[in-house]
């Protein structure tokens, strides 16, 4: 008995690895689906905020302006994936943490009617 349940334990680890990795990998495709437009908009959008208020508006098209508006646009790609990438790992590891504790119920009860 004590061999069966250590294979219980093994194949928990493994549900809730594995989701993860799983999850983490549709939160990358939703993020290069739904993300990248937009938290580069959203960026740039800060960046140029952020320009404006050093160097004040209307902007003029020097490289310092260009370059703060880069790092505005790729920090929120940055940022964006971040959090796409982690919802999603977490997610995955919500739904294989769930889905252990139910394998792990029917197994017990499996063991139970067994004896």
């Amino acid at each position: 008995m004590n061999t069966q349940m250590t294979k219980i334990d093994r194949r928990k680890e493994k549900m809730s690895s594995m989701l993860t990795y799983v999850g983490g990998g549709i939160g990358l495709g939703l993020f290069a689906v739904f993300g990248i437009l937009n938290a580069s908009f959203v960026g740039g959008i800060v960046g140029i905020n952020i320009a404006g208020a050093i160097m004040g508006l209307p902007l003029e098209s020097n490289i310092i302006s260009r370059i703060i508006v880069a790092i505005g646009m790729l920090s929120g790609v940055m940022v964006a994936g971040l959090i796409f990438i982690s919802a999603g790992a977490v997610l995955g590891w919500v739904v294989g943490k769930s889905a252990d504790y139910v394998r792990a119920a029917i197994m017990k009860e499996h063991l139970k009617g067994t004896r």
